[in-house]
């Protein structure tokens, strides 16, 4: 991961999806889906504790697609 390149902006987790289905011009459960998908992948690329890290830094609302810490969460199957 690198670090940002802009100071970070805070928004709730309804303007996140907003902006993946934007960006990836796809609908609200495939950006669901997608989201979950990446931090999936995340949660198996790092560390435990580096995943756990990063996962702690997003808002509470957000845990509803990664879970509150990287040693309780399971990996989801697209639609779960």
């Amino acid at each position: 991961m690198a670090r940002p390149t802009e100071d970070p902006e805070r928004f709730g987790l309804a303007e996140f999806f907003e902006r993946v289905q934007s960006r990836a011009g796809v609908d609200h459960q495939v950006a669901t889906d997608g989201a979950r998908a990446v931090l999936d992948t995340l949660r198996e690329s790092v560390r435990a504790k580096e995943y756990g890290d990063t996962v702690d830094q997003l808002p509470q609302e957000f845990w509803q697609l990664t879970g509150p810490r990287a040693e309780r969460l399971q990996t989801r199957g697209v639609g779960t």
